[in-house]
């Protein structure tokens, strides 16, 4: 498992490659791995990075789990496409709003160079901040007011940075449209681009596949759910070559 590699059980993560039923498709698990993985060490963190750098393969793709943990954040900046998914429950939403500050503003951090600016961040990420920087745009507005030159450079770092939404378990019209709702939030009030893949819909193949231990997609190909699934993924592909082309 992945604990394996983080302690140095394993040297070669080639070891912990697993193929799959699926075509060209490998998985490294992480089902037993320990307790203490969640809040590894960062000497830890920066071996399983240069690992994962190692493998062979078109795209990687990590699942992690929700949270703002500074593990969870790094894992998921160090990302080429960046991809939040939620469900259009009230707590995911506001769980997936948090989760992209969170990052945001990690993001930041980890590229200023002033200390002004980086104290502010972190004045800002605590949430103890008196200036009323209650939002990306606001910190960037109050570095700017300070120091044009940083608010400058600020900007260009908001606006390199974009996250891809998918919103999973939709049932009705109305929560079909969360995403673009969402999108438009980011873009006015985070001043954070966000692009919307898509969503997937409420569909008992999946489950149903899922107890069954099969993939859905080969479960029940003509589904609903992976018509859709597969258009996320056009899309996806898609916002991947563009970026690269840039």
């Amino acid at each position: 498992t992945l604990s394996d590699l983080v302690l140095g059980k394993v040297e070669d993560v080639r070891q912990l490659v697993q193929p799959t039923t699926v075509r060209n498709l490998s998985l490294i698990s992480g089902a037993q791995d320990s307790i203490g993985i969640a809040n590894m060490r960062h000497m830890h963190k920066t071996r399983l990075i240069r690992k994962f750098r190692e493998i062979d393969a078109d795209f990687i793709l990590l699942d992690l789990g929700a949270g703002t943990a500074f593990n969870t954040l790094d894992f998921f900046l160090l990302a080429d496409q960046k991809i939040v998914v939620v469900t259009p429950e009230p707590t995911s939403i506001e769980n997936g709003y948090r989760f992209m500050k969170a990052a945001f503003y990690r993001m930041l951090r980890a590229n200023t160079h002033s200390p002004y600016v980086r104290q502010l961040i972190e004045s800002a990420m605590e949430a103890k901040d008196n200036r009323g920087i209650n939002s990306p745009r606001d910190l960037l507005n109050e570095v700017s007011r300070l120091s044009p030159s940083d608010g400058l450079e600020l900007q260009k770092k908001m606006e390199k940075f974009c996250i891809s939404l998918i919103v999973n378990q939709v049932r009705v019209r109305k929560e079909a449209e969360l995403g673009k709702n969402i999108q438009l939030v980011c873009e006015r009030y985070f001043g954070m681009r966000l692009d919307y893949m898509g969503y997937l819909p409420y569909d008992n193949a999946v489950w149903q596949s899922i107890r069954r231990r099969v993939p859905f997609i080969l479960e029940a190909p003509n589904s609903t759910a992976v018509t859709h699934l597969e258009e996320i993924l056009r899309n996806l592909i898609r916002f991947h070559t563009q970026n690269n082309e840039r």
